[in-house]
């Protein structure tokens, strides 16, 4: 995929963040903290959809983060849940309070530990390619323990974790998915006739490849990016997985949504990087099919087309989903397994 087809996640407008002044903050820490201030505070970089702060507590020795959820109130049971299960196995930033209204602004919230590390979407700007692709190992290492919790079935998940009505995952389901998008962009004026003919056409002749992957529905984050992802940079080996953060997307899925998120560009263009998330995956129990790159890129364009579809986007995402989803099939090529 070429560069000029690289997200600029950095040009896409954040959703609604709430101001918080240190006092509004000691307020949202004393069940935790009782008696404590808030001494300093941060807004976090990274995150697009909910109102996460760095706070500095008086007489503790580590910061902690809050968040606020702006974007889905619904979407914390959820996450309490997956925190729960995978914070044994999975990287991750562990709960240490958590209400479903706060005394602030109502919005649900979670008060967590601080892991300290960079996100991989900067630490991807700063590193040559031979230091990522070693870093990839630990990414598809990660990947494996998220895929390792299955479920029944197929779906969303309740805040017990319980999936809903099963989603058609393969070639027929997404094909449909991606179909009923393509027509609510167009309706929004957001796209041209030209682009579901063609995507379409695309779509039909590559996606029999589906029907090489098969396993149980397992955890699928269905947001692992750089945005999500912090990493340890102070090991004496490449940087490892720090934490996997924002799980209010996961849902009881399939690894190539995963894999497809995670080879976009910039990683994804490195040469060697997807081998080597490829090899960190299978040495700790994962399985895949001869043509997975192929499948999560397919699986990805249905990301790609529901960013099109979004009630307030903004331009940046529109322009990026269109070039992302045009450079896809131009260059198809470079999906295959070694390229």
């Amino acid at each position: 995929m070429s560069d000029n087809a690289t997200p600029k996640r950095e040009s896409w407008q954040a959703g609604k963040r709430i101001a918080l002044s240190r006092a509004e903050l000691t307020k949202l820490v004393q069940p935790l903290f009782p008696g404590r201030e808030v001494t300093e505070s941060e807004p976090t970089q990274g995150g697009l959809s909910n109102t996460n702060v760095k706070v500095f507590i008086k007489d503790q020795d580590t910061p902690y983060l809050v968040r606020l959820y702006t974007r889905d109130a619904t979407a914390l049971g959820k996450e309490i849940a997956i925190n729960k299960l995978v914070s044994d196995t999975v990287p991750s930033a562990k709960f240490l309070w958590y209400d479903k209204s706060n005394p602030v602004t109502d919005n649900p919230y979670v008060i967590m530990e601080w892991i300290e590390g960079e996100r991989l979407e900067v630490l991807a700007r700063s590193s040559s390619p031979e230091e990522l692709t070693a870093t990839a190992l630990s990414l598809g290492t990660t990947l494996a323990k998220i895929h390792r919790f299955t479920f029944a079935h197929s779906g969303f998940l309740s805040d017990n974790l319980t999936p809903s009505s099963p989603l058609d995952l393969g070639a027929d389901g997404l094909r449909t998915y991606i179909d009923d998008s393509l027509k609510k962009a167009l309706q929004k004026g957001r796209i041209d006739q030209d682009l579901p003919d063609r995507l379409l056409r695309f779509f039909d002749r590559e996606s029999s490849v589906f029907s090489n992957w098969s396993g149980p529905a397992c955890l699928t984050h269905c947001d692992f990016g750089g945005s999500n992802i912090l990493m340890h940079t102070t090991l004496p080996d490449a940087p490892a997985v720090a934490a996997v953060l924002d799980w209010e997307f996961a849902f009881s899925g399939a690894p190539y949504f995963d894999f497809g998120n995670l080879l976009r560009n910039p990683l994804g263009a490195i040469p060697g990087f997807a081998d080597s998330v490829a090899t960190g995956y299978t040495e700790s129990g994962g399985t895949l099919p001869k043509e997975w790159r192929k499948i999560s890129a397919l699986a990805d364009l249905s990301a790609w087309v529901e960013f099109l579809t979004r009630e307030d986007p903004g331009d940046a995402v529109i322009t990026d989903s269109k070039k992302v989803i045009t450079a896809t099939m131009q260059n198809w090529s470079t999906h295959s397994p070694g390229s």
